[in-house]
Formats: structure tokens, sequence, C-alpha cells
């Protein structure tokens, strides 16, 4: 799977909606949400042996749009600015 850019006007309800989706897709062992995990989660080895969390969902989601330090989407202001290229700010909370 490609990374996707973050689209211009991102919505973090939209994103939540997709940390969730993935998490349980991958909790029903779903063949799609487990090749998403093992992409662009870092510690794909470490969920086999012990299950997949909510904030693994969020990172790899997260990293999925290109942002390194994934964990931290939920900080990240969805702003027009942000879709341009610019500086992300440190502001919502996921």
């Amino acid at each position: 799977m490609p990374i996707q850019p973050l689209p211009a006007h991102a919505d973090l309800a939209h994103l939540k909606n997709q940390a969730h989706d993935l998490l349980k897709q991958a909790r029903l062992a779903d063949a799609q949400a487990l090749a998403r995990l093992r992409e662009f989660h870092p510690h794909y080895d470490r969920l086999v042996r012990t299950g997949v969390m909510l904030a693994d969902a969020q990172l790899a989601i997260a990293r999925s749009y290109g942002l390194a330090r994934g964990a931290y989407l939920p900080y990240v202001e969805l702003s027009p600015s942000r879709a341009a290229g610019g500086a992300c700010k440190e502001k919502v909370a996921w």
C-alpha cells in the first residue's frame, strides 16, 4: 500500500474511525488489515505475539499518511497549511 497524502481538510473524527475500523478488522484477522499493519507498524512482530491495541492502529494510520512520528497524529493541527506542506502545530487531542 502506498503512502497517501493527508487530505486538505482532514477530519479528526474520520481518522479516529479509520483507526477503530483497522483495529476491529485486525482482531478479526482480516488479511488487508494485517497487511496494512505489517507495512506501516514498525513493531509488527510484537503485535503478532501480544495483540493489536488501539494505539497500534492509530500509529499505522498515521504512518500510512507519511507522518514519521505517527503516534503523534492526534496532536497534528488539521488545517489547510498542513496540506500545503506547512509545519504541523500541536493542538488537537485524539
